[in-house]
């Protein structure tokens, strides 16, 4: 499992009523079904849909199929910073899928992409709430302190998402983020007892 970096070009296009999305890693059935959950989930956040705008999104790594889905939450979360202008940090990294009513589903192997994600050089990271399960197990597997240079957390919605995503992190994010560091202080510092120093209500 690898970490994918996806990129999106926005073409205007005046022959098309409507906006376009397509997604090239992503072909058949299940790339046509992923695209069109996440056009109806940014159809819902901004009341509306981009017209004459043509979307492609792009990776250079080939995809597996059964990859697809965990990809939903980073193709619309690259269209939506498109729409409203803001940038997204390199460093972070959306893992997650929807389903017909828009709601974030948990994601297959999720701890494992999340390894992925981890040794790619990903910081901060989001996962739907549904997922936890599945990256604590991880966590606890492989040592919480190799967890002490990524952020971690689990969102409901996707509109909880931009705000961790964007380079420029409002007031409510960096706090959250200076408590986190404080956890991930604590890891590094424990080393091999990190495990112990999380239960430790002294620390």
């Amino acid at each position: 499992m690898i970490d994918v970096k996806l990129s999106a070009d926005a073409t205007a296009n005046p022959q098309i009523a409507v906006g376009e999305i397509a997604c090239r890693p992503f072909p058949g059935p299940d790339g046509v079904r992923g695209a069109g959950l996440v056009k109806q989930q940014l159809l819902k956040r901004h009341n509306g849909w981009l017209r004459g705008t043509q979307i492609e999104i792009s990776c250079p790594e080939k995809i597996a199929a059964a990859d697809q889905p965990a990809a939903a939450l980073a193709e619309a979360l690259l269209i939506d910073s498109m729409i409203l202008g803001y940038e997204l940090d390199p460093a972070f990294a959306a893992l997650g899928d929807f389903n017909t009513d828009g709601n974030l589903t948990p994601t297959l192997a999720a701890g494992s992409r999340v390894l992925a994600a981890l040794r790619g050089g990903v910081t901060r990271m989001a996962v739907p709430e549904k997922s936890t399960a599945q990256v604590a197990d991880v966590m606890l597997a492989e040592g919480a302190a190799k967890f002490a240079t990524m952020q971690i957390f689990a969102v409901g919605s996707f509109e909880e998402i931009p705000p961790l995503a964007a380079a420029q992190l409002d007031d409510k994010v960096t706090h959250a983020m200076t408590l986190f560091a404080r956890a991930q202080t604590l890891l590094a510092e424990a080393g091999d007892r990190s495990d112990s120093a999380l239960s430790d209500p002294t620390a």
